[in-house]
């Protein structure tokens, strides 16, 4: 089977395994976007970007170390997402730049239809918690700011680090928030005990998050009792299931962090002499989706308007208000059998992202199909008019 870009964009075609091993096409492109300010304030016109088009991206990127860091881009070489993820990457911004405590920054995807997201996030600036004379904690004063980084540093989460004097390889603990290691506002219940008997400096003060609920805030740290030794995925869902909060954010969910972890299936002894290097059978393909539980959807119409509130810059948006609709544009492939016949597929879109630093939107279409038809080429083709035909036939030619 043959493979034709026909698009300017980054387009690729890869094999697959089925769960019984077999192979089968996926076909993926990548199409961007740049927002560009129209004639009502507020709103943008979705402009394609075909001179330099956008990469896909080939292994997961982060905003700093690998692995250390939040996930900024994640490999678009995915075989299959039953939901659409909806990824909001740059900053919140305060009302109209001026610095505040606290604010709402709120996302929303519609089609003419209904709402197929809406989400709000209630962002404040630094603060921490404080212990009090007796008992408890109190949470400072927020610290005025004009934006808050969206990423999971700034969420409720966190890790407890005690190193050992004696053996800098044998931390005496090294426990992290199943939920979200990055964030802050979490403390593994042994850490002061393990503190003090390295002798070292004990932290009385935690971070508190920035981004939290808009529902509800994070009041006191959660001070957590993680069950010794190594855990499995299952063991660590129980555990997160008992912390007094859940992260909050807008970006992309780790794979290795509870509950996206426990749909990756049960990698063991079994699986290693029976199934590998296929997935395990209890793998969920939800686990393709990155984005959080709240923001996948069903995949989205080609022309679905996406609105922004306090997420975009005040010299792009000086109230604060961005809209933009997508103009309707069509990837599809168009099957050349071997027999002669053609077919035209269109494609589902399972991945937007929306960068609101540099007002980029990029889109992820995907398709799959099965390896046992009888294909000759498959060319991938784009189509920027909502109205015509994915295929026209020369009805006056002649044999």
């Amino acid at each position: 089977m043959e493979f034709r870009n026909l698009t300017p964009f980054d387009g690729l075609c890869f094999k697959a395994l089925d769960s019984e091993g077999d192979e089968y096409p996926v076909v993926v492109v990548k199409v961007g976007y740049n927002l560009i300010p129209g004639d009502t304030p507020g709103e943008f016109i979705a402009q394609v970007i075909d001179a330099e088009p956008i990469n896909l991206c080939m292994g997961d990127e982060y905003w700093g170390d690998t692995g250390h860091s939040s996930v900024k881009r994640e490999s678009d070489l995915a075989p299959f997402k039953p939901k659409c993820d909806v990824i909001i990457n740059g900053n919140a911004y305060a009302p109209k730049g001026e610095a505040t405590e606290r604010w709402g920054a709120k996302l929303k995807v519609s089609s003419t239809q209904k709402t197929l997201l809406e989400k709000t996030v209630k962002v404040s600036g630094p603060s921490q918690f404080k212990p009090q004379l007796l008992r408890g904690w109190s949470r400072t004063k927020p610290t005025s700011v004009t934006s808050v980084p969206l990423r999971w540093e700034y969420a409720f989460g966190g890790s407890s680090l005690v190193p050992n004097p004696d053996d800098p390889e044998q931390p005496l603990l090294n426990e992290v928030c199943f939920t979200n290691p990055l964030g802050s506002g979490w403390r593994e219940a042994r850490y002061k005990k393990q503190a003090k008997q390295a002798k070292l400096e004990v932290s009385h003060v935690i971070t508190a998050p920035q981004l939290e609920a808009n529902d509800g805030s994070v009041d006191q740290p959660c001070i957590a009792s993680h069950p010794q030794g190594q855990l499995e995925a299952p063991e660590m869902a129980a555990a997160a299931a008992a912390y007094s909060y859940s992260p909050v954010g807008l970006g992309i969910v780790a794979r290795a962090w509870t509950p996206r972890v426990q749909l990756a299936g049960t990698y063991d002894a079994n699986w290693l002499e029976h199934r590998h290097p296929l997935s395990p059978h209890n793998l969920d393909t939800g686990y393709w989706n990155g984005a959080p539980e709240d923001q996948q959807i069903d995949y989205p119409p080609l022309d679905f308007t996406l609105e922004l509130w306090n997420l975009t810059a005040p010299r792009y948006t000086p109230e604060g208000y961005a809209k933009v609709k997508q103009p309707g544009h069509r990837p599809f492939l168009l099957l050349r059998m071997a027999d002669g016949a053609l077919y035209p597929s269109p494609m589902l879109t399972d991945t937007v992202i929306v960068n609101t630093d540099t007002m980029q939107m990029e889109l992820t279409h995907r398709i799959s199909f099965s390896g046992e038809l009888d294909i000759r080429v498959v060319e991938l083709r784009f189509e920027t008019d909502p109205e015509a035909p994915l295929l026209t036939f020369d009805t006056g030619a002649t044999a």
